[in-house]
């Protein structure tokens, strides 16, 4: 009799136990359909999308997918010198070439929608200015790698030393009397 109370029992509790995971299971695949309008796409930066939340407008960066490859710079060797301007003004055109060609799309969709931007041809990203839907949008799209928040950095004020002696205080180095 003892036997037939306890698997009593364990039945009750499983049965309970089963209950409440289909429950719980139900909750999450209910949630999930009204949680995927405001689920952030992958290549966008959390603090973006909280930014975002509730129809807010914030800058942030659109980092694009073809970034330059700057392997075949030509470099100073001891068999090919080559001229430091010359290297430098190599790099320029590769950059901005990159730039110009990836950057084409996402600028006219900017322009035609009338968004506020600006490109930047160094890193090959646009600071844009706008809202989830935008941001969803720009996501969305193969040559865009990802999207971070705009993050502002508070300049640090060099403080003033009132002992600070002005003027030279020794024979600066390298200089005999």
């Amino acid at each position: 009799m003892l036997v037939h109370a306890q698997r009593g029992r364990l039945a009750r509790r499983l049965g309970v136990a089963g209950a409440v995971a289909a429950l719980v299971v139900a909750s999450l695949t209910a949630g999930s359909a009204s949680a995927s309008a405001s689920t952030a796409p992958s290549n966008v930066e959390p603090q973006l999308w909280a930014e975002l939340a509730g129809g807010a407008t914030t800058s942030f960066w659109v980092y694009l997918a073809e970034q330059a490859d700057l392997t075949a710079a030509p470099i100073n060797t001891a068999h090919a010198p080559v001229n430091r301007v010359e290297t430098t003004r190599w790099v320029y055109q590769e950059l901005t070439r990159v730039a110009e060609s990836s950057q084409a799309g996402v600028r006219a969709m900017l322009a035609a929608r009338g968004v506020e931007h600006t490109p930047f041809w160094i890193s090959n990203v646009i600071h844009v200015t706008g809202d989830a839907a935008l941001a969803r949008q720009l996501a969305a799209r193969a040559d865009v790698s990802h999207l971070e928040a705009d993050q502002p950095y508070q300049l640090i004020e060099p403080a003033a030393r009132a002992d600070a002696p002005i003027g030279i205080a020794a024979i600066e180095w390298g200089v005999a009397n």
